[in-house]
């Protein structure tokens, strides 16, 4: 009965095009739908007990049989599940084989959108995450868990055509820090508080023109602030200015630029 009413709901919510709000809706009607209890959004994530995998792919693949092509499809989309393989947020590999794939009901990636992107999920016990990212492609990984192996700290990513941005999840604090583009390096992971470098973080001047820059960063969840310390780029494309001058093209006053009197980025 359960499998039924799940593809009846899939069906009905195939009509119309759905966006925002009411995408995020029909997941949790899905989910709460295959899984023992109404299922609750905390911090992005849509949090469960005993999901139901296979009246998941029941509903997905419902929702994709009764939908029109979409942008470059050739063909209509069949759900898969696998284990998750992220082959840039490797971090940590202690609880990787808990975060599977789903294919999305709604993301699209590959050339032209010619294919079903992929949704991420981690369980622990009977318990699941379930992360809907909304970009063309994901990936995810653990950075701190309870002693039930519970995720506290959940990092992932979202790429869009010209730039990658990082997030950041605090299960504890239900808060989330948008880190941004560059690929982040820990040196602290706490719940209270993270200290992280970023190697190609993109920014612009003010009157245009792109530049790729690194910082070392502290967030406190507590206090919800940031310290921002400045990392001169060097090689080949190596571009350098006076401290004055970067600040007065990128009016960056709050970042820290101690012990630089040159400020050097990357323009290619």
């Amino acid at each position: 009965m359960k499998a039924l009413t799940t593809v009846l709901l899939a069906l009905l919510m195939s009509m119309g095009a759905l966006a925002g709000d009411e995408k995020r809706q029909h997941y949790m009607e899905v989910l709460s739908a295959c899984s023992d209890s109404k299922v609750k959004e905390v911090v992005g994530l849509f949090v469960g007990t005993n999901l139901d995998l296979s009246c998941v792919k029941d509903s997905f693949d419902a929702f994709h049989a009764s939908r029109e092509l979409r942008y470059s499809e050739y063909d209509k989309t069949k759900t898969s599940i696998n284990n998750h393989e992220p082959e840039y947020l490797n971090i940590n590999t202690t609880h990787i084989d808990k975060i599977k794939t789903i294919t999305s009901l709604y993301i699209m990636e590959g050339g032209e959108a010619s294919s079903s992107g992929h949704d991420l999920m981690y369980s622990a016990g009977n318990k699941f995450w379930y992360l809907y990212p909304d970009g063309d492609f994901s990936e995810m990984n653990i950075l701190k868990v309870n002693a039930e192996e519970e995720p506290e700290l959940i990092i992932y990513s979202v790429s869009q055509p010209s730039r990658t941005d990082y997030y950041l999840l605090n299960l504890t604090y239900e808060k989330t820090l948008h880190m941004g583009s560059g690929s982040p390096d820990f040196k602290s992971i706490e719940t209270d508080e993270i200290t992280y470098s970023t190697s190609g973080k993109k920014s612009y001047f003010k009157g245009g023109g792109a530049f790729w820059y690194n910082l070392d960063t502290t967030h406190s969840f507590i206090t919800d602030s940031s310290e921002d310390k400045f990392i001169n780029t060097e090689g080949k494309y190596s571009s350098c200015m006076s401290k004055q001058d970067f600040i007065k093209y990128t009016g960056w006053e709050n970042v820290s630029f101690e012990g630089l009197e040159e400020v050097c980025v990357t323009q290619y």
